[in-house]
């Protein structure tokens, strides 16, 4: 049973880094991606994975949807509603 304040992860339970990500959205939307690869910040987080064990025993959490279907529901969302894809080359820092 959840209990009041309990925080519970939804997520798919494997870790990617932002340039795998970035990778992921030039070959979904077909834009190049430049990435600008600068010092590590303080309070950077380096690595993260979410923890999914504590939704899926109380409220019998699965993963449906693969990060990967995931990723291209929301690049053609964001494109077509958020004129997200507008430039030619997309940027992150």
């Amino acid at each position: 049973m959840l209990t009041n304040g309990e925080v519970v992860n939804v997520a798919s339970g494997k870790s990617y880094c932002i340039t795998d990500i970035g990778d992921i959205i030039s070959n979904i939307s077909k834009k190049k991606v430049e990435y600008n690869h600068t010092k590590p910040r303080t309070g950077d987080v380096r690595h993260t994975l979410a923890d999914i064990s504590l939704g899926k025993s109380l409220l019998g959490y699965e993963v449906k949807v693969d990060f990967m279907e995931g990723m291209t529901r929301t690049v053609q969302f964001l494109s077509n509603n958020c004129n997200f894809l507008d430039s030619k080359i997309l940027s992150y820092q």
